[in-house]
């Protein structure tokens, strides 16, 4: 794949798969493969074929991925056995960058107040379709030899179980999180449009999901979908000036599109997963997770031990 210079596109693609592969069928083994992952997990304590929905984020609509192909993709997947996982149900989410934390929150408050028993949460995207990348170099978005403020794109999946405790005791589990709170909020000025974004949105976001803090108590992590966009660190550069004061160090926040390219809407289950790796995550007590998506949502998870398990939203 060449961009519009005729130069080879960088990207952080998924290896082993078939080079000429993309929109679902290229999504579809992305997502398998990250879902037989998590059923290695549980194989150990669990021998029976487990049921459970899905809540699935999914890029906007998009050049190269259309609402059409959002809901074939999950189609496709409603009653297959991954692993030893069968998905009993699909529940989309086409919103995109925060459309994964905002599904990993609202699953959390359902758990913590008896409504379900257990949910998958996943998120998975790829820019790699010839018409998604000649939109994304239209937009100067493309890190190349001519854009400046653009990123890298990326692929990927991320699926994280949600459950209550009764449910990780029947499958001999050990939870390793506990959401102690999320909020989601709604930019005015979004990305691609004439308005000039100052961060209301984010600024609202995180507002919200420090108000439940005791006092003394600040965010000590922070895991970003900050890509090497203008956009994106202004945003952030004017939430920190309204609520800096809550975290030990606002500007000290980990963007894994430094490494893996951008992931889309797979990035809050995959900054999710990621607080169980990251050596200078762990143990740290209260960890924030965020994104912004192009079209105007903003949601953000604060993940902490278990012993402080609280869920606010």
């Amino acid at each position: 794949m060449v961009d519009g210079n005729g130069d080879r596109v960088v990207g952080g693609y998924v290896p082993d798969l078939e080079p000429g592969s993309n929109g679902n069928d290229r999504l579809e083994v992305i997502l398998r493969g990250a879902i037989e992952d998590l059923s290695a997990s549980l194989a150990a304590g669990h021998q029976d074929t487990i049921k459970l929905p899905l809540v699935l984020s999914v890029a906007e609509p998009r050049p190269g991925f259309s609402a059409e192909a959002a809901n074939a993709l999950g189609d496709r997947l409603v009653g297959s056995t991954i692993g030893g996982i069968q998905i009993s149900k699909v529940h989309l989410r086409p919103f995109g960058h925060a459309a994964g934390l905002e599904s990993l929150g609202l699953v959390a408050q359902e758990v913590a107040r008896g409504k379900i028993d257990a949910m998958l949460v996943a998120g998975v995207d790829s820019y790699f379709h010839a018409d998604t990348v000649d939109w994304l170099e239209s937009h100067r978005q493309l890190m190349n030899a001519t854009n400046r403020s653009a990123f890298v794109p990326g692929e990927g999946a991320g699926v994280c179980l949600v459950g209550s405790s009764d449910f990780a005791r029947s499958l001999s589990l050990k939870a390793q999180n506990c959401v102690l709170g999320f909020s989601r909020s709604e930019e005015p000025a979004i990305l691609k449009s004439r308005d000039v974004c100052i961060g209301l949105g984010m600024s609202e976001a995180i507002s919200m999901i420090t108000q439940p803090l005791n006092q003394g108590e600040r965010i000590s992590a922070i895991v970003s979908d900050q890509n090497g966009e203008r956009y994106r660190s202004d945003e952030w550069g004017f939430m920190a000036l309204r609520h800096g004061v809550h975290f030990d160090d606002v500007t000290d926040y980990l963007a894994p599109a430094a490494w893996w390219g951008d992931m889309g809407a797979a990035s809050g289950p995959l900054f999710a997963s990621l607080t169980q790796f990251d050596g200078a995550l762990d143990p740290k007590p209260r960890t924030l997770l965020a994104a912004s998506s192009e079209g105007g949502l903003r949601a953000s998870v604060l993940l902490g031990p278990l012993q402080e398990q609280r869920v606010a939203g």
